[in-house]
């Protein structure tokens, strides 16, 4: 296969299991952030970043999968060191990617990230893809303000906007190497 359709079956095989994440505060029915979430097991497991839910401190959690549909998620756990989140939707026999972070990543390899970036989810009903390549890996960013410590980092240069922190990043096979997770 040439790499454009590496792309289009990559994008297409991981597409399924991303999710737009949107934050309710529980005394506001607007919405007051968003942000993006891989399903990772067909009864509505979801990983995020945990900074997603740092803006409000009471919220309601909302994942809208591919076509939609839109579930209450519930908050299963939390690493804000690694700033790594667990939610669950109650909802089964959902597509769902495996998480493999034991893949070797080289400069210049190419890479998609995948996501909710503006919240354009919520218009198209899937995911948004950028293209880019592996610009740096084992970056370290140390001890942030907010709490989080970003240490074995991968830098890419594909376009990362607000919305896409919880999404994959992934290669041309269609395996998640990376959950994006700032903008420097």
């Amino acid at each position: 296969l040439g790499e454009q359709d590496l792309i289009i079956k990559s994008i297409k095989k991981v597409s399924p299991s991303v999710v737009s994440i949107s934050i309710k505060p529980l005394d506001n029915n607007q919405e007051s952030g968003f942000a993006s979430g891989i399903i990772i097991s067909q009864d509505g497991y979801i990983v995020t970043n945990a900074h997603i839910m740092e803006s409000e401190k009471s919220n309601e959690l909302f994942a809208t999968i591919p076509g939609g549909q839109k579930y209450l998620a519930q908050i299963i756990g939390i690493d804000k060191l690694t700033d790594i989140a667990l939610l669950k939707i109650d909802k089964t026999d959902l597509d769902f990617i495996t998480l493999d972070y034991s893949k070797d990543v080289i400069r210049g390899q190419r890479v998609i990230a995948l996501g909710n970036p503006l919240n354009l989810f919520s218009i198209s009903k899937e995911p948004t893809a950028t293209i880019g390549i592996i610009s740096g890996k084992n970056v370290n960013f140390g001890l942030r303000k907010s709490g989080h410590v970003y240490q074995n980092m991968i830098q890419t240069d594909a376009s990362i906007n607000e919305g896409n922190s919880g999404g994959p990043l992934i290669n041309l096979s269609g395996e998640v190497i990376a959950i994006n997770t700032f903008i420097v």
